[in-house]
């Protein structure tokens, strides 16, 4: 079985999960860095994480009772009671 190659090329071929284009107006400055180089123990570290969690909980719509969970290797795990759900 082969993959044929595309007969039309993107525009702009920068676009990958690695290094890609930004949006138009993107600007590192606007980042908020007060995090960065800080623990996942310590208070800011542990508000960042909760935010995290809340928004996703929220983004998703997950039902009532339901949580998010940060995971190494970028897993995403849905939990309530006994039960979980991963997609990694």
């Amino acid at each position: 079985m082969s993959n044929p190659q595309p007969s039309i090329k993107p525009a702009n071929p920068n676009f990958s999960s690695g290094p890609c284009a930004k949006r138009p107006g993107y600007d590192i400055n606007q980042l908020d860095l007060s995090t960065l180089g800080r623990s996942h123990r310590s208070a800011i570290g542990k508000d960042a994480l909760q935010k995290v969690i809340t928004d996703t909980a929220e983004i998703l719509q997950l039902p009532e009772g339901y949580r998010g969970r940060c995971l190494a290797l970028s897993c995403l795990r849905f939990v309530t009671g006994n039960h979980s759900a991963e997609a990694c």
